[in-house]
């Protein structure tokens, strides 16, 4: 066979379009010694392509073994999705889960910050009344000294009462006797 032949189905082969005669043809080339300098690259790779085919399977229950390997990996598979799915549905039910508890914390921490707001003000009203106290305590304490005084300024007026008082008396006890 020529060198273009050759060439013409390497490329034939390399582009999927070989039948097994023609990689027969290859095959038993490339197995040769006069192989052009440009062709000797692909000498390798049908002499393994050529180890491949002596190759025999071990056993001739060999593909019924590969079938229930497949067969098995899909029953594999299976139990995969199985774990996927319940996987899935714990990490969908941790989210309502925190968000349920979010929620209600929210709102429990919204009527707790309401009592402490409520809490707070109270204490600011009793602050600002002890103060208003003794604000107006301390200007009491002025009209409270001058009610003093003025209690000891009617201290003679209500002795010249008493005074009147007994003129009074002593005035009827005369018309009396007279």
């Amino acid at each position: 066979m020529n060198t273009r032949e050759i060439e013409h189905l390497t490329e034939k082969y390399f582009n999927g379009e070989t039948t097994l005669a023609e990689e027969k043809i290859l095959h038993k080339y490339f197995s040769g010694i006069d192989i052009p300098e440009h062709l000797k690259g692909l000498k390798p790779l049908f002499l393994l392509r050529q180890n491949e085919m002596k190759v025999e399977l071990p056993d001739e229950m060999f593909d019924e073994k590969i079938v229930n390997l497949i067969q098995n990996g899909q029953k594999a598979e299976r139990k995969f999705r199985r774990r996927i799915q319940l996987t899935t549905l714990i990490a969908i039910a941790a989210v309502v889960i925190f968000s349920v508890t979010s929620i209600f914390q929210t709102k429990i921490t919204d009527q707790e910050m309401k009592i402490n707001e409520a809490e707070l003000a109270y204490i600011e009203i009793n602050k600002a009344l002890l103060y208003v106290a003794v604000q107006l305590n301390k200007g009491l304490q002025p009209v409270q000294k001058s009610g003093n005084q003025l209690e000891k300024a009617f201290d003679p007026v209500i002795k010249i009462g008493e005074l009147d008082q007994t003129i009074n008396k002593v005035a009827q006890i005369n018309a009396s006797l007279q």
